[in-house]
């Protein structure tokens, strides 16, 4: 610790030693015992081999090579700028208690040796002793993958200008889950890729904003999409590092239908360049075994008078489990200056995690670390970020400053730390993820409302904040938002969507067919509300319209399972069974665990004479969903058919126990107590209990669960209660104009007036 303490200090003299006075330069010297001569080939190469070359050479992402003496001479003055005011190599933390993996640290004496090279007149030395290059990592570094991914067309990205963040949507071929242990990246032949960050998305949504959008991919940080890190693992790629070879246990999941969103930050060159990038995965077969969560702390509550330095965000967390600090990602933009987060023990020790005295936008990155760090239940995690917006901040893009609030825009301001963290169980996951998740909730809700009153007519903000108060249920006020959204910019179709989900969640339907109409007629591609609408028409009867606008949202998204199962639905409603089959088997190819989606594909078969395979799917039912009570009562259903009547019975049972208000669920149990052919499973009076049971809970006026119960008098051998009771559902039926009911209840009550039970064949 003494020797890191003398080694920070010389750095720090180092920084100013060029206004220094010699005698002063000559003392830092003599400290450091630095030899006489300093010369390339003896002290300078080793070090800008070790720790410049992989980005500083041709073909490399700096903008100029070092990788000769001619060029460090040329570049000399440079290099020593950027050495002593730790500018180069780029790494931002400052060396903590805790160790970052890859830490780019050059020493006191490196940073001394160059000093004074460059001071004695970049002496060459003997060129005989030159080390060699590096072996330099062309093409993929962690050598061939298992899979290459490719933008599917190029980028044209201007000549000058701002920076951008673009985001390019990579569909995956897979047609099984796989395991994913380390990404690489291949930026092409441009040198205008800054970073980059991979993330996935399963909802589709970004395959929107990319079709919205007429170049290639999408504008955006952090927004505009459901885009995520994957399971827990951030995926991150900066120009001459070294990817990750991957921790074990901690692979990441890729599912069919998954899209890769690869985000670009992309800096202008001078000449327009074709960006086209490709992604290398490496796949394993183990699976997770360690339990990943990411947890952001931050705020939106950013409001930066122009000229004002030294104001400060914070945001903090106290772990409700023990956790494993495996990695944190500092995100500011340019107005940053510190950013420091520490973790205050219950004990109340306080340690620090990570320290940045000054931020530098274009040097972002993952810092993991060596050894994860472990802080017990009850620790408190804290970020704190700085923002200078003052003419004083070289990174300002604003001459004169102005004034800069929250935004994803690189002109705007954020304040982030991603802290990826491990927990032991699952139980603790679901403990931390329901508890962080409240707070991230209440963060937000009230990040909102000081942006918005900030800019009161931003209509984004608004339907953002309608989203948060609706996910709470706060149905009425999240409603006022989206109404407020829509009176500044009668056009905003997010905020009429959002109106139509609150209005059909409070039941009018009506209302919500109304407002998806309208959406879908703007937005002709909008999927999530073509597939609203859709349903509303099956759920109205409006079969033919609904069905076609499955159609729609099938063309517009191939892989969307839900509209093949509903569509299917709309089939069998139509009596168009067999051209529902392919659709049930198109949605359970794309999500195999739709219980949803197997029972009604049970249902489908059941009515086509294929019990078996019926059998199959209502048994996968119940296995991915055991509360699904329909599931349960079907499976039994087709069990009591094929004359396993124990089997079947115990499925209906717990089809009644899941959902115990399900009239027609007790009704069809006594009947099949009352009037199954074996006698072993025939209970007489279980069956007048379970169909007294079903017709007051359907206020005795049903005329099925009254011809169960007039069957299971008559199992028990009374008659006259079972004849009343037949006749009384008759009437009911009558009056309904279930004539073909009638007729059933009539044929079995001829054998209850000759003093006889009905028995199923």
């Amino acid at each position: 610790m003494k020797n890191m303490m003398r080694q920070s200090t010389l750095g720090v003299l180092l920084m100013v030693t060029l206004a220094c006075e010699p005698p002063v330069a000559e003392q830092i010297e003599a400290a450091l015992d630095l030899p006489d001569p300093v010369t390339f080939s003896a002290h300078i190469a080793p070090i800008l081999y070790e720790h410049c070359v992989a980005c500083h050479r041709v073909g490399g992402h700096a903008p100029f090579s070092l990788t000769s003496y001619g060029d460090a001479k040329l570049q000399g003055r440079a290099i020593m700028g950027a050495t002593a005011g730790r500018r180069m190599p780029p790494w931002l933390p400052e060396r903590g208690e805790y160790k970052f993996d890859g830490e780019r640290f050059l020493t006191a004496w490196q940073i001394g040796a160059i000093r004074k090279w460059v001071e004695s007149g970049v002496p060459l030395g003997d060129s005989t002793a030159i080390p060699e290059l590096p072996a330099m990592a062309h093409g993929w570094q962690l050598g061939e993958p298992d899979m290459v991914l490719e933008m599917s067309e190029a980028f044209t990205l201007y000549a000058s200008g701002p920076d951008r963040f673009r985001n390019f949507v990579i569909p995956v071929d897979i047609d099984r889950p796989r395991y994913v242990r380390a990404v690489d990246l291949d930026p092409g032949e441009g040198r205008v890729i800054h970073h980059a960050m991979i993330m996935v998305d399963d909802t589709r949504s970004s395959k929107r904003r990319d079709r919205q959008d007429p170049e290639p991919g999408f504008d955006g940080m952090f927004a505009g999409s459901a885009a995520r890190p994957p399971s827990g693992s951030f995926l991150g790629w900066t120009p001459g590092k070294v990817p990750d070879e991957g921790t074990p246990g901690l692979a990441w999941e890729l599912e069919p239908g998954m899209d890769i969103v690869l985000q670009l930050h992309l800096q202008p060159s001078g000449s327009e360049q074709e960006v086209r990038a490709s992604l290398g995965l490496y796949f394993t077969d183990e699976p997770p075994r360690r339990l990943s969560y990411w947890l952001t702390l931050g705020s939106r509550k950013i409001d930066l008078p122009a000229g004002k330095r030294g104001i400060e965000v914070f945001d903090s967390y106290v772990f409700p489990v023990d956790v494993r600090l495996f990695g944190m990602y500092p995100h500011a933009h340019y107005l940053g200056d510190e950013i420091e987060s520490t973790a205050i023990l219950p004990s109340g020790e306080s340690i620090s995690l990570m320290s940045i005295p000054r931020w530098n936008f274009n040097q972002q990155d993952f810092y993991r670390y060596v050894e994860p760090v472990s802080l017990p239940r009850g620790t408190e995690v804290t970020m704190r970020i700085s923002f200078d917006n003052s003419s004083g901040n070289p990174f300002n893009p604003n001459d004169p400053p102005r004034r800069v609030t929250y935004g994803p825009a690189s002109g705007d301001e954020m304040a982030n730390l991603f802290v990826q963290i491990v927990v032991e169980d699952s139980a603790d996951l679901r403990t931390l993820e329901q508890d962080f998740g409240r707070k991230y909730q209440r963060d937000l809700e009230e990040g909102m409302r000081f942006l918005l009153d900030v800019f009161p007519d931003n209509i984004s903000y608004m339907a953002e904040l309608g989203q948060l108060l609706q996910a709470r249920g706060q149905f009425t006020e999240g409603k006022r938002w989206y109404q407020r959204a829509l009176e500044v910019d009668p056009t905003y179709q997010l905020a009429r969507y959002n109106l139509a989900t609150v209005v059909e969640a409070e039941g009018d339907l009506a209302g919500a067919k109304h407002l998806y109409t309208l959406v879908t007629k703007a937005e002709p591609d909008n999927v999530p509300a073509l597939f609203n609408l859709a349903a509303l028409l099956q759920a109205d009867g409006d079969l033919s319209e609904a069905i076609l606008t499955y159609l729609d949202v099938i063309e517009l998204e191939p892989t969307h399972a839900g509209a093949h199962n509903n569509l299917g639905n709309a089939l069998v409603e139509v009596r168009r069974p067999r051209e529902a089959l392919p659709y049930y088997l198109k949605s359970l190819d794309l999500d195999p665990d739709q219980a949803d989606a197997h029972n009604n594909l049970g249902n489908l078969y059941s009515s086509l004479e294929r019990p078996d395979s019926a059998l199959l799917h209502f048994r996968q039912a119940v296995e991915i969903d055991p509360l699904h009570s329909l599931a349960h009562f079907n499976y039994g259903r087709v069990l009591i058919e094929l004359g396993e009547a124990a089997d079947g019975i115990a499925e209906m049972r717990a089809s009644v126990s899941i959902e115990p208000d399900w009239y027609i669920g007790w009704a069809t149990l006594a009947w099949t107590l009352a009037t199954n052919a074996d006698e072993s499973v025939r209970k007489p009076r279980q069956a007048i209990e379970y169909a007294r049971r079903a017709s007051e809970l359907s206020d005795n006026v049903h005329p099925v669960v009254l011809d169960a119960l007039a069957a299971a008098y008559a199992a028990d051998g009374q008659y006259e209660r079972g004849i009343e009771t037949a006749e009384r559902a008759i009437q009911i039926a009558r009056s309904a104009g279930q004539l073909g009911l009638v007729g059933r209840i009539e044929s079995r009550l001829v054998y209850y007036r000759r003093g006889e039970p009905f028995r199923v064949p």
